[in-house]
């Protein structure tokens, strides 16, 4: 059985370790939209016939507007590499890089799509 999930690339930064050894730490995050804002609880028995009826056409009038969608960033994988390891690198993840992430066993596999 395997697990697999999407992340894209959000921190690349090179980093000195105590030691001196110079490390690349890449971190992925898996990009989730943001939850859209209520903007009257219709369960309220106070509330008026109208807002009733209005809310729902309103609500799918703004969920179609072409606004940018407010997304949530949600940590998945942090990769150390050394600076050996990471010059090896035949193709170099970037920011904004969407990468697979799939774990079967014991193995991790980080490819591109």
């Amino acid at each position: 059985m395997s697990v697999s999930f999407r992340a894209v690339v959000v921190g690349k930064i090179l980093e000195k370790l105590p030691s001196g050894e110079e490390v690349v730490r890449i971190d992925l995050a898996e990009e989730k939209p943001a939850t859209p804002p209520i903007i009257m609880d219709t369960s309220r028995l106070e509330q008026s016939e109208i807002a009733r009826e209005v809310l729902p056409v309103v609500s799918q009038m703004l969920s179609s507007l072409p606004i940018s969608r407010a997304t949530v960033r949600v940590p998945r994988v942090t990769l150390v590499l050394t600076r050996d390891e990471w010059d090896q690198l035949q193709s170099k993840p970037d920011l904004g890089d969407e990468l697979t992430v799939t774990i079967v066993g014991s193995d991790i596999r980080i490819s591109k799509p």
